[in-house]
């Protein structure tokens, strides 16, 4: 009986949107009819295979619907360089998986690690799997793990050997729940033995796991080695960029001092955090703007995350009053994350406020000419923000907006018309419009069935369009 309603209310909304579909051609737009999502989403993934395996979005995405030995059988069909790393996100994201299953898993990945040639991907394959040891309780397989990691990135100390720096950014992206002391002495006894060309990055990542793991005992001898890294670089742009890594993380743990030489974005940061508002604005007004890299845009939207990552609301909300580019997507945005901060905070009157200067950007994004696909993803998100905040018929008529922005998307940005509707499906399934929610993720289906297969790139777009459908539908069941 649900699915014979839930079939009449979808062929109603067709009627009256004037998109009247034919009946369905497949078996998956069948099921997508009748709402039998999971097992929609699990032959949309087939799909996605089927065109590419080595997309990693499709393992992820079986993993969050639950479907374990599909995602296996993924895993085991892809590249091996990418094997250990969605091996790790099944067993972080699959709690429920048996033991007997996890053991077998974690020796597979163990098996790819050893038997990998390259010194440097193996360095960071054991660091990975170290670090989910030590997640699992397992320290002492931890500690083995992770010698093994330093042993093979010694190994590789060749002309373009990277084995040190991926230890390393495993680290600095691991949570600090897994980040132990003794990862951090493993490597400073190593760096001794590691090129000198080839510490600086290494070193600045360390300096960072140092000061998330409140150990500045460390500082010196890793400040240290990254100077004398970077002195050793000869690449005049590596060296620069690493002298810039490096005040980043000296900005963080209070070490900077003098500001003289850093590049302009890190000085209007500084003016931010000192309370120079004023100069830091200016800073940025005074940076370029190029065809691909528009520096002042960049540095304006970092000063307003740093902004948000200390807290500093005042700050936040001075620049996002005062944008250095006319892109309403991102000002909307921008004034939500406000919102969402200023109620975290219990700040409501002035999260009310923020939200109604999301409100007033709507009327720009309606009146441009072109419209893309992070317009209607700016707007639909701010309908999910609205709805969750117990504003039911505001949600509504920025839904409406959301929807109005999406048909006026060209054809000719099909990836957009399609990241856009799957936007639209989210915001209309948290407005409890679920009907239409399915309709939206079918309408998607259908566009990407519309793309090209015609060479690689096409069949590996069109792969990535299909994992976001499944991964879409993931998230609404």
């Amino acid at each position: 009986m649900n699915q014979v309603i839930h079939v009449f209310c979808l062929a109603m909304l067709n009627a009256i949107l004037g998109q009247a579909v034919a009946s369905p051609t497949s078996e998956t737009e069948q099921l997508l009819t009748q709402g039998a999502w999971k097992v929609a989403a699990q032959q949309i993934f087939a799909e996605a295979r089927t065109l590419n395996r080595h997309e990693s979005a499709i393992a992820l995405g079986q993993v969050r619907a639950g479907l374990v030995d599909d995602a296996l059988v993924t895993i085991n069909d892809t590249h091996a360089v990418s094997r250990v790393w969605l091996i790790s996100e099944l067993m972080r994201k699959s709690p429920a998986l048996p033991d007997e299953t996890r053991s077998q898993l974690f020796q597979q990945a163990v098996q790819i690690a050893q038997t990998n040639a390259h010194a440097d991907l193996a360095a960071g394959d054991f660091a990975m799997l170290a670090l989910l040891s030590v997640r699992q309780g397992d320290t002492e397989i931890g500690k083995t793990l992770f010698a093994d990691a330093v042993l093979a990135a010694q190994k590789g100390q060749g002309e373009d050997s990277a084995g040190l720096r991926r230890i390393t950014e495993q680290l600095t992206r691991a949570p600090l729940s897994e980040l132990k002391d003794w990862m951090l002495t493993a490597l400073i006894e190593a760096l001794p033995s590691s090129r000198a060309d080839k510490l600086a990055f290494p070193c600045v990542d360390l300096l960072s796991v140092a000061g998330r793991l409140g150990e500045p005992k460390y500082y010196p001898v890793l400040l240290e080695c990254a100077q004398r890294g970077i002195a050793n670089i000869s690449r005049e742009g590596l060296q620069t960029n690493a002298s810039a890594a490096l005040a980043e993380v000296k900005l963080e743990l209070g070490l900077l001092g003098e500001a003289r030489g850093l590049p302009p974005a890190l000085h209007a940061r500084i003016a931010v955090r000192n309370g120079q508002f004023v100069q830091a604005q200016a800073i940025i007004q005074d940076m370029p703007q190029g065809l691909y890299v528009d520096l002042a845009q960049d540095t304006y939207q970092a000063v307003i995350r740093d902004a948000f990552q200390r807290g500093d609301l005042a700050a936040a909300e001075f620049f996002i009053k005062r944008p250095v580019r006319d892109l309403p997507a991102v000002q909307l945005a921008n004034w939500q994350t406000l919102a969402q901060h200023q109620l975290q905070v219990g700040q409501v009157q002035l999260s009310d406020e923020s939200d109604a200067r999301s409100i007033e950007v709507l009327p720009r994004l309606s009146a441009a000419q072109d419209v893309y696909g992070r317009n209607v993803q700016a707007v639909a998100h701010l309908a999910i923000a609205l709805q969750r905040r117990g504003r039911p018929e505001q949600a509504q008529q920025v839904m409406q907006v959301a929807q109005e922005l999406l048909v006026r998307i060209p054809d000719r940005r099909i990836d957009d018309q399609i990241e856009a509707q799957l936007s639209v499906a989210a915001a209309l399934w948290w407005n409890n419009q679920r009907p239409a929610a399915h309709h939206s993720i079918l309408q998607a289906y259908l566009k990407v069935q519309q793309m090209s297969e015609d060479g690689y790139s096409a069949v590996s777009r069109k792969a990535r369009q299909l994992s976001a459908v499944g991964n879409a539908i993931v998230d609404l069941i």
